[in-house]
């Protein structure tokens, strides 16, 4: 069934859906894990000098930037549930030998149990990069000191993103978060203002 939608400005739309058990399953759920998120960039140029593997690990590291950024705000806020600590969630996960591209293909019940939650919390980013009309040879994609990404003679550049919880027993999610961002540079931001915010666990004034 339908969610909220919000603005973040002119910058952003978003939208949240939910099974229609939902609402009674997350009441179950005392114990969650956030999971690294998977970020993927459409649209630029990879630097002929950066090596395919020390770029994929810096997709990689940007995703778990994302998932502190949404454990740091639940952990801030009074939830429904706890929270499976970032160290315990990627120790495990590594100890088991499940990978940043594996959490993506393996069924989230699975994971569920890896970890001893009752749910998690995964996402994913693209980022797509809508370039003037100019040579391949002046679009360079690069990490920005701002933490995300931008090519040079950028027209636009939007990022779609995809939050989903997992419940346990269930092999689709319960829960669902669309949002599409106009402004890149906005990334942080969005995420600890609005995004995180959109998670049900958070608990509000009519659940007190």
């Amino acid at each position: 069934m339908p969610g909220s939608n919000t603005m973040f400005g002119s910058l952003c739309s978003l939208s949240s859906t939910q099974k229609q058990n939902a609402p009674q399953l997350l009441k179950e759920h005392h114990l969650i894990a956030i999971l690294p998120i998977e970020v993927s960039v459409a649209g630029g140029y990879r630097p002929k000098d950066l090596d395919i593997n020390d770029f994929r690990k810096q997709l990689y590291d940007k995703g778990y930037e994302l998932q502190a950024m949404l454990y740091n705000y639940l952990q801030q806020k009074e939830c429904s549930a706890r929270i499976l600590s970032i160290e315990s969630t990627n120790n495990l996960l590594q100890q088991a030998g499940i990978t940043p591209d594996e959490i993506v293909r393996l069924p989230k019940e699975e994971l569920c149990r890896q970890l001893g939650v009752d749910a998690v919390v995964t996402g994913r980013t693209l980022t797509q990069q809508r370039r003037k009309n100019v040579s391949a040879a002046s679009n360079v994609l690069l990490l920005s000191t701002t933490g995300f990404f931008v090519v040079g003679s950028v027209k636009s550049t939007d990022t779609d993103f995809d939050l989903r919880i997992y419940d346990n027993s269930h092999s689709e999610a319960i829960w669902r978060c669309r949002a599409v961002l106009k402004d890149s540079e906005k990334i942080q931001q969005f995420v600890t203002q609005k995004l995180a915010k959109t998670l049900p666990y958070v608990k509000t004034e009519k659940d007190n």
